[in-house]
């Protein structure tokens, strides 16, 4: 078990877990606070979702008291209670980076570092060390398409927060490449899919180019549901995953 806590998936165990688990955890998590994009918004609490029942087995009211409703009388869409957002920057938390779960060629699935490019013009990536390669990149121009879903990953849990990235990668036209991606929390799957997405559609349909262009995509903005920054996939990920290396796109 183990739960979302401060914005890092903590491991959980009971008092038979072992010093070794209790390390692995500590490793886990130290990583795990530079693979969400959203990980510096401290200020963005999660609401306590539940209600406490009390002494009675009653459940209180919420506080947000909704009128209750008389005969013939219909609620007024405004007075229901309606999920907490934050608006960000979509340019600015894609190159922040996002810890994406990729699925190898030639080993098992790893969590490589996604970002955008500073000049806006290639999706790179690179291992969790940030040291011994350089970044893989994709021209955006060559990204053909997104789906909302994977095409390898079974465990439900995963597949919720995974996308497919379609690409050229010689940029000639004449072959398809593709890879799935798992989010790490519920806010960056909508960074990756809503944000990647609308950024490619703006750069598709803008007649600006060079600076303008820059300065248009710099002004997109995404609203991102409170609850989704601390709703963590990470504990579905494979075992070994957060390892350190280096693949091929």
């Amino acid at each position: 078990g183990g739960g979302p806590e401060g914005g890092c998936w903590h491991v959980g165990g009971g008092s038979s877990g072992s010093d070794t688990k209790k390390k692995s955890a500590m490793a886990m998590g130290s990583k795990l606070k530079r693979i969400s994009s959203f990980h510096k918004l401290a200020e963005a609490k999660t609401p306590l979702m539940k209600i406490q029942e009390n002494q009675g087995g009653e459940v209180p009211p919420l506080e947000g008291k909704v009128p209750p409703l008389k005969e013939g009388k219909e609620v007024v869409p405004s007075a229901l209670p309606t999920e907490q957002t934050i608006t960000i920057q979509i340019v600015k938390h894609l190159q922040q980076g996002t810890g994406l779960l990729k699925r190898m060629r030639w080993s098992g699935p790893k969590v490589r570092v996604f970002r955008l490019s500073r000049d806006m013009e290639y999706l790179e990536r690179e291992s969790l060390n940030f040291l011994s390669f350089e970044p893989t990149r994709i021209p955006l121009d060559h990204i053909k398409a997104m789906e909302n879903t994977t095409t390898s990953t079974a465990d439900p849990e995963l597949a919720a927060a995974g996308f497919c990235l379609y690409y050229d990668p010689n940029g000639r036209g004449r072959k398809t490449a593709f890879f799935d991606c798992i989010a790490p929390t519920g806010a960056d799957y909508i960074l990756w899919t809503k944000g990647l997405r609308l950024l490619l559609e703006t750069r598709a349909k803008s007649k600006n180019e060079g600076q303008k262009l820059q300065l248009e995509l710099l002004e997109l903005t995404l609203d991102i549901p409170i609850t989704t920054i601390n709703h963590w996939f990470v504990q579905h990920f494979p075992n070994g995953c957060m390892d350190d290396g280096d693949d091929k796109l």
